[in-house]
């Protein structure tokens, strides 16, 4: 049993600030990593003015999702490997026909 009289240790607090602490520590490294890959994908793609640059992540990172997504519902619900490749091939369809639009 537990003993009333004797008060609780509050380290929520404590765990709260390591935790902001331990983002702000971390965020501008991965910021800076993250902004070097976007940038390099772009001019890998080619991107021109043919799709503004958020639109174009914006419909990547949808397609990304659903594939991983697709991914996890196959494991857990045992599904068929067909329903991992359709978000595999609209990626795949996404970026060919981005790809031709710039004439790349």
């Amino acid at each position: 049993m537990t003993n009333i009289s004797t008060p609780r240790k509050n380290t929520g607090c404590w765990v709260t600030a390591g935790i902001f602490i331990l983002i702000v520590i971390i965020a501008k490294p991965v910021l800076i990593l993250s902004m070097n890959f976007f940038i390099f994908l772009r001019r890998l793609l080619h991107a021109g003015d043919v799709i503004s640059f958020e639109v174009l992540w914006t419909i990547t990172g949808i397609l990304v999702g659903a594939i991983l997504g697709a991914w996890v519902a196959k494991r857990r619900y045992r599904l068929a490997d067909k329903w991992v490749w359709y978000p595999v091939g609209g990626l795949a369809l996404f970026v060919l026909v981005f790809l031709l639009v710039n004439k790349v």
